[in-house]
């Protein structure tokens, strides 16, 4: 079953996107997430096809594109622990993550986002 374009939901639900990512763009990341994701499948409820938006948002704003247009959602790698100000430091602590999955999904909100919802439903099956 091919999963229909989803660029219409996508930029209701995420509009800051709608400027800096083409539909056709939207629409062959939503197909990627439907394949590699196998409880979003069957999207044919609601809450599925947002679901899928909030994995497209993730993988839209970790795209090398979407991030030169100007950081959508992407960044924040973890907690800042100590700061300088004379000579710039920054020290970060990395986020308690359990897994690669979970870590490459806690590193934006849209992932963050995602996981929280498969915490709802029970976790995930992922295509190797």
């Amino acid at each position: 079953m091919t999963p229909e374009p989803i660029a219409d939901l996508f930029y209701a639900v995420y509009p800051e996107f709608a400027d800096k990512v083409d539909p056709d763009v939207v629409n062959a990341t939503g197909r990627r997430v439907y394949i590699l994701y196998a409880v979003l499948r069957n999207g044919a409820t609601e809450e599925l096809k947002i679901a899928a938006c909030m994995a497209t948002a993730h993988y839209l704003a970790r795209s090398s594109t979407v991030m030169s247009e100007g950081e959508i959602g992407g960044g924040d790698r973890g907690v800042v622990t100590n700061a300088s100000v004379g000579n710039v430091s920054v020290g970060m602590q990395q986020k308690p993550v359990k897994d690669m999955f979970e870590d490459f999904f806690a590193s934006t909100p849209y992932g963050q986002e995602f996981l929280a919802w498969l915490a709802t439903v029970g976790g995930i099956s992922y295509v190797n």
